[in-house]
């Protein structure tokens, strides 16, 4: 048989007395502490009573409840708290009619019954239903972004001799480049796409389609950023390549700082020309106007090309 152990009331706090109340509530401004809804005028309602000394004073402070999410509150409570034993417990009960005290009773009584299961469990809050839109429609949760890919169909290549290896895989290379890839410098594109080539090499005939899939998931595509003025794309594209490098190698301080660079840019509302133009916009500093300087001149920056490069 089920055991149900029951909080026997312990001795108050000094300064602190909880006692208990119930009674027909007097407005319909009250709100059930259980579940925020209103109390009707009328009503039967309980409450617990908190009484505190504050100097010469005694503030007492009342949490009402409906009768079934008053005994859950109780049910709820820490071992060892003060809980109603008897309707003696409840100021006020005796001012009740008749039938509302022999129902009073009744709960009090199942509540301590071992036998009985009760109170009743809350009921699960329902879940928040999304307001329609102006236009009628229900909103939809916002869609995650898919990554940006690029389908690379099956393709073969026969005739394929060791030696050509190294000018294809310069060729593949630009290919992925022109489809927007992040593809490093040229040498080191053609080091690291090399021997994928050589392992796609079987007889004489090169499996394209294989080296293009393989050197895309290495490189990834190049993400792009909305910039208020699209000519600093490029520029703030490069500082969030800086960032993501930055993050993966554990440095948050500089992936933070070359964020902000990248947000800074891409807020602009002129076209940067120069890293000492940048350098007048919040967040970018010396080192970073400098790489602006560098990648306006040259359409690179060494040291995301060294990251490229698993330097």
């Amino acid at each position: 048989r089920r055991r149900r152990i029951r909080h026997r009331p312990a001795e108050p706090e000094k300064n602190t007395m909880a006692t208990f109340a119930v009674e027909y509530a007097k407005s319909g401004r009250s709100t059930c502490k259980g579940t925020k809804e209103l109390i009707p005028k009328g009503a039967l309602r309980l409450a617990k009573v908190t009484e505190r000394e504050h100097g010469d004073k005694t503030i007492s402070m009342a949490a009402w409840y409906l009768p079934v999410p008053f005994f859950q509150m109780m049910k709820r409570m820490r071992k060892g708290s003060a809980i109603v034993e008897s309707t003696a417990d409840l100021a006020g009960f005796d001012e009740l009619k008749d039938d509302d005290k022999g129902a009073v009773e009744k709960m009090i009584s199942d509540y301590h019954d071992e036998e009985i299961d009760w109170p009743p469990k809350p009921a699960p809050k329902p879940k928040k239903k999304k307001e329609p839109s102006s236009d009628g429609d229900a909103t939809q949760p916002s869609p995650k972004k898919a990554k940006k890919t690029i389908e690379i169909p099956d393709e073969k290549r026969e005739g394929v001799e060791m030696g050509q290896l190294r000018d294809i895989a310069e060729e593949l290379s630009e290919r992925l480049r022109g489809m927007g890839y992040n593809v490093p410098d040229a040498d080191a594109a053609r080091q690291q796409c090399g021997p994928v080539c050589r392992e796609c090499l079987v007889d004489g005939v090169l499996d394209v389609g294989n080296v293009l899939r393989g050197m895309a998931a290495k490189w990834g595509m190049k993400e792009t950023i909305e910039c208020v003025v699209a000519e600093n794309a490029p520029l703030a594209g490069v500082f969030k390549e800086l960032s993501s490098f930055e993050y993966k190698k554990g440095d948050n301080i500089k992936g933070t700082a070359y964020k902000k660079v990248s947000a800074a840019l891409a807020a602009h509302t002129a076209q940067i020309t120069s890293g000492k133009e940048a350098k007048k916009l919040a967040g970018i500093g010396k080192s970073s106007a400098d790489k602006i300087d560098e990648f306006l001149s040259s359409g690179k920056v060494a040291k995301l090309e060294e990251y490229k490069q698993g330097v």
